[in-house]
């Protein structure tokens, strides 16, 4: 299969939490498979449409505060009651965006290093 990706993906580090919910009265909850400096991936048991755009706040533990972006839905995926959304950034601050990138980014440079060990 061809990888259309354009940036790499890293992946919430397995020991945390890595949440995503909706801003302000959106019933929206759910968690970050993986993160690129374009968009990330969720699942949610909200069925959200594609093409859609989403006001989110992600909630990283590692990091002092919530982080607000807008991301568009571009694929979906269905397995019983739950979704899988890959979504593009619209909006997001760049500060915040590479904080998040580079928690993910030593928590994974952590995880290679230990599995050769």
């Amino acid at each position: 299969m061809l990888e259309k990706r354009t940036f790499p993906r890293l992946v919430c580090p397995k020991d945390k939490s890595c949440a995503v919910m909706g801003k302000s009265e959106s019933e929206l909850r759910g968690e970050i498979k993986d993160i690129s400096r374009s968009g990330l991936s969720m699942v949610s048991r909200n069925r959200l449409d594609t093409d859609s755009k989403v006001d989110i706040l992600i909630d990283y533990p590692e990091l002092d505060r919530q982080i607000p972006s807008v991301v568009r839905i571009i694929w979906s995926r269905a397995k019983k009651d739950l979704y899988t959304y890959g979504t593009r950034f619209v909006s997001i601050n760049n500060e915040d965006k590479f904080d998040l990138l580079d928690h993910f980014y030593e928590h994974w440079k952590k995880d290679i290093l230990a599995q050769r060990s």
